[in-house]
């Protein structure tokens, strides 16, 4: 592939996503997705969504992109919590400097709450059962924390890690033991009560439509 990929006036988004739905040919496919992402400036005009890039010296500037993440699986697999290895916690990209220590303690209120709020309603729909007791099983309470730092080339590196980080209001903690290597979710002392939370993990799952990334199920911030 070279630039003929790129006929000039080429420049929505949706137009190039679709000339890559129509190839059967999976590395092919994939090989075609990554040359759009290696040649953005060529045909991204930063209309849809806005964006204005500059040199990547704003992290805030650099997050609009309408870019893609699907797998070919069936949707019933990748949606099941049995299949997963843990629940991902997506930071978002940049959040200081180049982004390569970005940790959960740097998120803002709000970003907390929205991180706190998404992960109450995985909760309360069975897709993640908190406790160390819990860890070994599926759905059970591992997860993991995903940073997402820019290179020297402007390009995106995603980095996986854990820490230990308690939410706003307390409802639930991070917890990563560094000798075990584990990371998984607990109860926090803000948390419903114990008769309301066994409730909760004893509900049955419910299918949803968030896709798995490899044997990970991923919550962005």
């Amino acid at each position: 592939m070279d630039g003929a990929a790129f006929p000039a006036g080429v420049g929505g988004v949706a137009r190039i996503h679709a000339r890559g739905q129509g190839l059967h040919q999976l590395r092919l496919s994939i090989a075609l997705y990554y040359l759009n992402f290696w040649r953005v400036s060529d045909w991204n005009w930063g209309t849809v969504p806005f964006a204005r890039w500059g040199d990547g010296s704003d992290p805030a500037s650099q997050r609009p992109f309408w870019g893609w993440n699907e797998i070919p699986v069936d949707s019933a697999s990748a949606s099941d919590p049995a299949n997963w290895d843990a629940v991902m916690l997506k930071l978002p990209a940049m959040l200081e400097g180049d982004g390569s220590q970005d940790r959960l303690a740097m998120l803002n209120w709000g970003q907390g709450l929205n991180l706190e709020g998404t992960m109450s309603m995985y909760i309360d729909g069975g897709h993640v059962v908190p406790g160390s007791d819990q860890v070994g099983n599926r759905p059970g309470s591992s997860v993991v924390v995903v940073r997402e730092m820019i290179d020297s080339t402007g390009n995106f590196q995603r980095e996986f890690f854990c820490e230990t980080w308690t939410s706003p209001n307390n409802y639930f903690s991070v917890l990563f033991y560094y000798d075990t290597g584990a990371c998984f979710l607990e109860w926090g002392s803000g948390s419903t009560s114990a008769k309301v939370a066994r409730r909760v993990l004893t509900r049955k799952p419910r299918k949803n439509s968030t896709r798995a990334s490899a044997h990970f199920s991923a919550i962005s911030v």
